[in-house]
């Protein structure tokens, strides 16, 4: 089991690297978009089981669908400018989550 999580995360990385690498994506645009992408994809499947296991309403697809959204937006652009170079700037702010 561990091996095939391993040979899918290893895989998805070599994909994703080549693709960035194709586009000629710089990397101060890359990495908060590719955070921005896991982030959204994580909560979207999370957010049901969650609301479930702390019994609360999931709401309906749509709502969770644009809450998801636009948080995304929101944090997004933040990151972008505080990471300009691409590497995060230790006087910038995280939003508060």
């Amino acid at each position: 089991m561990y091996g095939l999580v391993l040979v899918l995360a290893a895989t998805s990385a070599m994909l994703l690297g080549a693709l960035i690498a194709t586009l000629r994506i710089p990397p101060r645009i890359a990495t908060p978009a590719l955070a921005a992408v896991a982030f959204g994809l994580y909560y979207w499947f999370a957010a049901p089981g969650f609301a479930e296991a702390v019994q609360l309403p999931g709401g309906p697809w749509p709502v969770r669908a644009v809450a998801g959204l636009l948080l995304i937006a929101w944090i997004l652009p933040r990151r972008m400018r505080s990471w300009g170079n691409g590497i995060p700037n230790s006087t910038s702010r995280s939003p508060a989550l």
